[in-house]
């Protein structure tokens, strides 16, 4: 099933005994508010996409904190992932 078809379905339950993480919460939550209100989730994303940016600023330790907001999910794990094996890299060389 596509991510656009599993939208438009209600999340299953989870049975009993499992707990759900945080993170698998926020997802149900997300899908059964656009389900409820479709019409406003997809006013709250185009405001989000007007508010998208991104920042960097230097902080105590004479470092740079990156900071994206309201970013693309599929962009932001594929930069993230980027950063993260350059920061690696930087590490292993001692910087």
């Amino acid at each position: 099933m596509g991510r656009h078809h599993r939208a438009l379905h209600p999340p299953p339950p989870l049975g009993p005994g499992r707990r759900a993480h945080r993170s698998q919460i926020r997802v149900r939550t997300q899908r059964l508010c656009y389900l409820a209100s479709p019409e406003e989730a997809k006013l709250r994303y185009g405001e989000a996409v007007r508010n998208r940016y991104v920042s960097v600023t230097g902080n105590e330790f004479g470092t740079a904190t990156l900071e994206g907001r309201d970013l693309p999910p599929d962009r932001a794990q594929a930069a993230y992932q980027r950063l993260t094996r350059l920061a690696r890299k930087l590490k292993q060389k001692g910087e």
